[in-house]
């Protein structure tokens, strides 16, 4: 899906099958390989006002990825679920130029999710889970395991994040996203003794400073320019 502005660095070779039952061989993002793609059209969508496919990734062992998605009879975008589990590295491509090295794996169960950037319309359900979260290298940089709990909240949604288990970072942060797109941070990041001078330095660069290596974040910003500076900074 595509919102305004944006250009499609996707592309897809060697396809096979039908836009009903079909595939792709390889799947490219920005000349990254992603690796293959298949689709299948969902016939009972049909009764329920909808026209969706399921899409799943393949051939990377690493990354298990499947969505559904579509349009609806009124020409919505319709993306029903996403689920996502891979080493974070493999989506360093997506990350904006200057984030430091960042590893760990990442799952993601995220569902009734809506983008329209046109019709001011962003909302979400389901949750992220961050485990073994790593902020530069060495011992000082093992942030720990976390989890984002994304719940609808009006016509919009809430983001709420905590930490799991023992970690360098003890996070406790909310952000409310705008049908819009337009999202608020707010919260408190805390850094331990074990957290290295990198990690500090980062948490000081975010937030502002509230203690000894306690910082407050309260940033505003909008999840589709987000999207965009992502996809046109490399």
């Amino acid at each position: 899906y595509l919102y305004k502005g944006q250009q499609a660095d996707v592309a897809l070779y060697d396809y096979y099958g039908t836009l009903v039952n079909g595939g792709a061989r390889l799947v490219t993002y920005q000349n990254n390989v992603v690796g293959g793609v298949k689709w299948g059209f969902d016939f009972r969508s049909l009764f329920t006002g909808g026209v969706l496919w399921d899409f799943e990734i393949i051939g990377d062992e690493e990354i298990w990825a499947v969505a559904r998605g579509g349009v609806n009879f009124f020409g919505y975008k319709v993306i029903e679920a996403i689920e996502v589990d891979l080493p974070i590295y493999k989506i360093g491509v997506f990350l904006p130029a200057g984030v430091p090295y960042v590893d760990g794996k990442v799952k993601v169960e995220l569902y009734e999710v809506n983008l329209d950037v046109g019709g001011a319309q962003f909302s979400a359900t389901g949750k992220i889970e961050l485990d073994s979260l790593q902020l530069g290298r060495g011992e000082g940089g093992r942030l720990g395991a976390f989890t984002a709990t994304i719940k609808k909240d009006g016509a919009g949604s809430k983001v709420l994040i905590k930490q799991v288990g023992r970690g360098v970072v003890n996070a406790d942060l909310i952000i409310n996203i705008a049908p819009t797109g337009a999202y608020q941070i707010n919260g408190t990041v805390e850094a331990n003794e074990n957290a290295g001078m990198f990690v500090k330095t980062f948490l000081a660069w975010m937030g502002k400073r509230k203690g000894r290596d306690s910082f407050k974040l309260a940033e505003k910003g909008n999840v589709w320019k987000v999207m965009s500076a992502a996809s046109t900074s490399k």
